[in-house]
């Protein structure tokens, strides 16, 4: 209990804009589910984000610099289907990450004493689902 109160003081003395920018409060923070927000799942959706906008502009743009894109264009393939198969296969790793993320947390509810279900753990992931 001692260092509840002590991290309590600590975060007591952060300044405001700090725990602003994190979304969290020092009385959130010494609740599990606090703790996790803002350590944890607060910075989740900026990961996301800058995976998505690396690997979205370069799902064209990185065969044409490398010189790929003639050759790949040269093939009875529409240009549809080539856009519409490397959107799906970003859409598919997207989703990938985020499943191997819930699931790298899950397994790891079976040590500890929270109580919180796989079902519930998906909560803080499903504002980073990829939306075409």
């Amino acid at each position: 209990m001692g260092q509840q109160a002590d991290f309590t003081q600590m975060v007591e003395s952060y300044p405001p804009e700090f725990l602003a920018f994190f979304g969290g409060d020092a009385a959130s923070l010494a609740t599990t589910e606090g703790y996790l927000h803002m350590y944890g799942f607060s910075m989740l959706p900026v990961i996301v984000g800058i995976f998505a906008v690396i690997v979205g502009s370069g799902l064209l743009a990185s065969d044409e610099e490398s010189g790929r894109l003639d050759l790949i264009v040269a093939h009875p393939v529409s240009r549809a289907g080539l856009f519409w198969g490397r959107a799906l296969a970003f859409v598919a790793a997207s989703i990938g990450i985020l499943i191997l993320g819930w699931l790298g947390f899950s397994i790891l509810l079976g040590g500890s004493s929270l109580r919180v279900t796989w079902g519930r753990w998906r909560c803080p992931f499903c504002p980073c689902w990829p939306r075409p």
